[in-house]
Formats: C-alpha cells, structure tokens, sequence
C-alpha cells in the first residue's frame, strides 16, 4: 500500500499484534498474522518503536509515551560514512562540465532513456578507490570517489564548472549520535543527531585523507591538468587549518545506520534473526 504512514505498532503478550496507519481511506488498523516487519529506514525505524512504547523508559517518558518495553538501544548509536569533498579547477576544457548545457542535458536524457548510453546512463561516480592512511589499519579505512567535474550538487543547488573533485568518505567511523522524538504526534518528525567528529580519531582520518588527495593531485600525470585548488583551498595548509575546515564543511553520506542495531549487548535493538530483544 502506498501513501501510506506507520503511526504505531500496538502489542500484547509481547507480540506485536496490529499496526495502526494513516492511509488515503482514513485511519486503518492491520491485524498482525504471523510478525510484523518495519523497514522504515535508520531514521523511522527507531521513531516507530518509540511512538508504540519500545524504547528508552526514560526517553519515552520525556516524549509522554507509555513505556511498554525498555530498550535503551532503540535510537542509539547513529552512524553516517561522514563525507567531505576536495575540489579543482582544470587548466584545460575536459571535464564533463563542457557536456552539461543546457543543449547537452537535453542530449544525455534522451541518450539515456533511448539507448541507455551517454553521460545520461552514468551517475558520474566511475573512478574511485579505498585506501589505507595509515600503516596500522588491516583493510582500508578512507574511500575516495572521483568526479570529472567541479560542482556543488548539495543545499538545493546545482553548480557546475570545468573542474574535478574527490569526495572523501571514512569506511568505519566510530562517532555516534542518536534518533529520538520530542512527543506522542506520529506526524511530527523525528530528532536526530549524528555527532560528527565526536570522537578524535574520526576527525584524524579525515585530515590524512585530504593529505591524501593533495599528495595524489600533485602527481606528475595531473601537471597538465591541475588548477587551483578551491577546497579546502591553498590558504589552508596547517593541521589544525584542515580540522577547522573538516568541521566546518564535512556532511552526510546520506549512509545513516545502527540505530536499531543486531547484537545481544545492552543497547542491541534486534536478535540474529532481525526480532525485536525482548518480545
């Protein structure tokens, strides 16, 4: 069923039994068969337990939710692949920007709807690599994903100039924040935070990453290509200059995890078989 919203889960003997959802015919409740599955994703998965009582006592409380079931893990530990981007001018007209007018964004829809080929069959993320930034890391611990093109894709706009950039990502943070609702209305949003850099070492990855791209920019086969750079930009240079940047400019990797995690420790949400601890 589509256009429909979850508003809560009711239970009974420890089982959840109904769902209660707005839906195009008013509200409706669905009787429960055999179990109840609620992939509503890192942010509404833990806001639907809390509404139906799951959750933190404490929390649910502050929230005016009867407590049905103490799970202090439901909303806890929220995990992002934080992201920050390193950007270039080009020296020369190659990059996909000389494609994107508005000639060329008629020309690649139709190449790609017609014959599934062209710039409009790609999403521009083809070259990329992960790496280790240090030697006491096993597997790698930082991705690079390279575009041909300098833009600004995110806050609701679409830039694009001649150019190249590389979008850092960190494989395991280990920063945490955490989803939680302000009061009883299923139709409010939920809160979230996601903490970025809480721990030191994140923000330490990050600063080797860009030390990374720079090293690899500077590379002999870029000479030909290379322009100035225009993130973090050539006025930062220090540590300390590329952590401010870092704090100041590093977002989602729309990648939010974890906050109804698998395990049997104290703030596991779920069982090894996706079930609810505790009912």
């Amino acid at each position: 069923m589509t256009g429909a919203r979850v508003l809560g889960i009711e239970t009974a003997n420890r089982r959840a039994v109904r769902v209660r959802a707005q839906t195009a015919r008013g509200l409706q409740t669905f009787e429960v068969e055999r179990e109840t599955i609620l992939p509503a994703g890192a942010i509404n998965s833990p806001q639907i337990l809390q509404l139906s009582g799951i959750g933190d006592a404490d929390d649910l409380r502050r929230a005016g939710v009867p407590v049905v079931h103490h799970l202090p893990g439901v909303g806890r530990a929220l995990t992002d692949h934080v992201a920050a981007i390193v950007k270039y001018r080009a020296t020369k007209d190659v990059s996909v920007a000389r494609e994107l007018t508005m000639a060329g964004w008629l020309k690649l829809g139709a190449e790609g709807l017609l014959f599934r080929r062209g710039l409009g069959a790609t999403n521009f993320f083809e070259v990329g690599t992960f790496l280790r930034t240090r030697d006491s890391e096993r597997i790698p611990n930082v991705q690079f994903e390279f575009v041909p093109m300098l833009g600004e894709f995110q806050g609701g706009t679409v830039r694009i100039e001649h150019g190249f950039q590389y979008f850092l990502s960190l494989m395991r943070p280990r920063s945490e924040g955490r989803v939680w609702i302000d009061g009883p209305d299923p139709m409010q949003a939920p809160k979230f935070r996601f903490n970025y850099f809480e721990e030191r070492d994140d923000l330490e990855q990050a600063l080797e990453a860009v030390k990374a791209i720079r090293e690899t920019v500077a590379q002999r086969a870029w000479d030909e290509f290379r322009g100035a750079e225009v993130a973090p930009g050539p006025e930062v240079q220090t540590d300390d200059e590329i952590r401010a940047w870092l704090r100041r400019v590093a977002e989602t990797n729309y990648h939010p995890c974890c906050s109804c995690r698998m395990g049997s420790d104290e703030l596991a949400v779920v069982d090894a078989e996706g079930r609810v601890h505790g009912k």
